[in-house]
């Protein structure tokens, strides 16, 4: 169950069942969208149990519930979870996987402050681009000189809810740099509005940076990785336990990813890409002690010998360690013992075909 408001401002509820079949098949079906003028705890189990008589559906023969992190759905105390438990106490409660990704991913970009830099220079460009049909034509037209033999690639905006979509807005950037650059140019050259001018050299003062390119090589893997987990995740047939060992896969990609050799890569993918883009690829040295994160311990303070160091360990590897941890922590919730417990019963009964390996279906994608 979840709620949205719809495009007349008007909050939604939509709950969803999901069951398994006399072939152990998963089977997922919407019964009811309605609107719901009060969001209470209480109003909202009324609302879903309503759902579910309408339908015939027995409470008694519900094994578990699942919504995202909001106080009125998952408050242990008087959310609706633990309301419908005191109906039926076998009614376990899953924090949303797709939620609790999101919250992931979102918490690891926050952590650094150069990250949220990069973010916000990311929302200035499509800002500043399509909010004016003659700055998206001049765009376009500089995308169809250079991009001859290839699908030109919209800009896309960041959401605020949905973190794994920033992964196609780094895209949009990454794909069209080359061409950002060049429409930001030649709108400065053209406009005769001062405002308009101003704002186009500051976002090409802010992109026109190591930092930023850095940045967008460094997080472009990062966030696709998580955005084909995301999708994964939201399979109608997906299981619990090859949810969690999915999720289990990107963790053990991003430590793969945790390395001086990978950052040096990236670091040099950034260089060769600023070296075509004519880019000084130059990151301004901020000569001070800092806590090293890696080690956890305040007491250890580490001077960088170099900018590509000070990088690696106070940006890149800070981001991947608050995801790692972030992931062990949103994902051990207390019915995933249940959970993993259940499957290996339910798989003796009906073994996981290899083709549904968690790892033959996202191992070469992650890769």
């Amino acid at each position: 169950m979840d709620e949205a408001t719809d495009v007349t401002h008007h909050e939604q509820a939509a709950i969803i069942v999901r069951y398994v079949d006399k072939d152990m098949t998963i089977q997922e079906r919407l019964i009811w969208v309605t609107a719901v003028e009060n969001t209470t705890a209480e109003n909202l189990l009324q609302t879903l149990l309503g759902a579910l008589k309408m339908v015939e559906i027995d409470t008694s023969k519900i094994v578990s519930q699942c919504y995202d992190g909001a106080a009125n759905m998952s408050g242990g105390i008087s959310g609706v979870q633990s309301r419908l438990k005191e109906i039926q106490p076998r009614a376990i409660y899953v924090h949303c996987f797709g939620h609790c990704l999101n919250l992931v991913i979102a918490d690891a970009m926050a952590e650094v402050q150069s990250t949220r830099n990069f973010f916000g220079s990311v929302q200035s460009i499509y800002n500043f681009i399509e909010s004016s049909p003659h700055r998206h034509a001049i765009l376009e037209s500089v995308m169809k000189r250079l991009l001859t033999d290839k699908r030109i690639k919209t800009l896309k905006s960041l959401s605020e809810t949905r973190w794994t979509c920033r992964a196609e807005a780094v895209n949009s950037i990454a794909e069209n740099l080359q061409s950002i650059l060049q429409a930001l140019e030649e709108i400065t050259e053209r406009t005769t509005r001062p405002r308009v001018m101003a704002e186009a050299q500051a976002i090409l003062k802010n992109i026109s940076t190591f930092e930023f390119v850095l940045h967008m090589v460094a997080l472009q893997p990062l966030l696709n990785k998580c955005k084909i987990v995301s999708n994964f995740l939201q399979s109608e047939d997906l299981d619990l336990v090859t949810a969690l060992e999915t999720v289990a896969s990107l963790k053990e990609n991003l430590l793969q990813m945790r390395s001086d050799e990978e950052a040096s890569a990236i670091f040099s993918r950034a260089k060769t890409l600023c070296d075509g883009l004519c880019i000084d690829a130059d990151i301004p040295r901020r000569p001070r002690k800092v806590s090293r994160r890696i080690d956890d311990c305040s007491e250890n303070e580490h001077e960088f010998t170099s900018a590509q160091e000070e990088w690696k360990v106070r940006s890149y590897f800070q981001v991947i360690d608050k995801a790692v941890a972030d992931i062990d922590r949103r994902f051990n919730q207390e019915a995933t013992d249940i959970i993993r417990t259940c499957g290996k019963i339910l798989r003796k009964e009906k073994p996981m075909s290899s083709t549904r390996s968690p790892h033959n279906l996202m191992y070469h994608q992650l890769n």
